[in-house]
């Protein structure tokens, strides 16, 4: 990560501030799933099966299979398009307007269209060799930036751990105002979504890869 650019750099962490806002406001309002954190859908998964409770099995497991088809819909997408960031962050911007549309009376359904959204967003950064931003998962940069920090203790201090702190942050912001505007807006919090969808489409054209 450390050898892209600032503005790539920025324009990552503000797409995980809206993953991390989004991540908050689905996690609050469907009572502890998540819409972009797929690892812990997974272990919810395992729990679900181990204790029969289908339920909570078929809720994980149909929020998995809606994000890998987020995921794999901006893929293709991608590959048809010249300069497509814009183009997929109006399309997840009018996912998420159907979302907030259909929640009160369909809430798994509002669910799968947040995983899916989700899943999309992870290919906006998608490079020409394959290599992806993880924009709504942390894991693998916490790690990343725990193995900068020690090649400073190794080689002397650098900078190189900052772009993963940057990311990280960038998603813990974003939830924790996501959980802040779900205590006072509840799932109309998504509009909010909206409007961050809209300014990271016209962020993109500043980004302008």
């Amino acid at each position: 990560m450390t050898r892209y650019g600032r503005k790539t750099l920025l324009f990552a962490a503000s797409l995980s501030g809206l993953a991390g806002f989004t991540d908050a406001v689905g996690f609050m309002g469907s009572g502890g799933f998540f819409v972009s954190f797929m690892s812990g859908n997974s272990t919810r998964l395992g729990v679900g099966v181990s204790e029969g409770d289908l339920r909570l099995a078929g809720t994980a497991a149909g929020l998995l299979l809606c994000f890998l088809v987020g995921v794999v819909t901006g893929s293709l997408f991608r590959s048809h398009q010249h300069r497509p960031q814009s183009r997929l962050l109006l399309g997840i911007a009018l996912v998420f307007v159907v979302a907030a549309l259909v929640f009160p009376q369909a809430q798994l359904l509002g669910l799968g269209l947040l995983a899916f959204a989700m899943g999309t967003l992870n290919t906006v950064l998608e490079a020409k060799d394959e290599e992806v931003f993880g924009v709504t998962y942390m894991t693998g940069t916490l790690v990343r930036l725990g193995s900068k920090i020690a090649d400073c203790f190794r080689g002397g201090f650098t900078w190189k751990w900052a772009p993963y702190a940057l990311l990280w942050a960038g998603l813990s912001v974003g939830a924790c105002l996501g959980a802040m505007a779900y205590r006072g807006l509840g799932m109309g919090s998504l509009w909010i979504a909206v409007g961050l969808s809209l300014f990271n489409a016209v962020l993109s054209d500043w980004y302008g890869k």
